[in-house]
């Protein structure tokens, strides 16, 4: 089978839109134990305050975690960790993102 030059021209294009449109699939551990294992750390946590960051051209939400209980890794109860999620809203302007956890 031969393509012609209008079909190459085609199919560039549709592979550039394909591009452009920047979708992820992310598929979770079937096995949540299998996470676990795969995981430097694995702890209990309590969400504290969170602020939004403007970056670049989108929002992150940082949330500090009160770490309550570990189940694995080098951590104490006490510490603390920030979680960085994609979206959040800041001056009437939000960004949203599918699959982004909500702390």
């Amino acid at each position: 089978m031969r393509f012609g030059l209008k079909n190459h021209a085609v199919l560039a294009l549709a592979v550039l839109v394909a591009a452009g449109a920047g979708a992820t699939t992310i598929i979770p551990a079937a096995n949540p134990g299998e996470l676990a294992m795969d995981s430097q750390a694995v702890f209990l946590g309590r969400a504290g305050t969170s602020t939004i960051q403007n970056r670049s051209g989108y929002l992150t939400t940082v949330t500090e975690l009160e770490v309550l209980s570990v189940v694995k890794g080098d951590m104490s109860p006490g510490d603390s960790v920030e979680v960085v999620a994609p979206g959040g809203e800041s001056s009437g302007v939000g960004w949203a993102v599918a699959g982004s956890p909500r702390l």
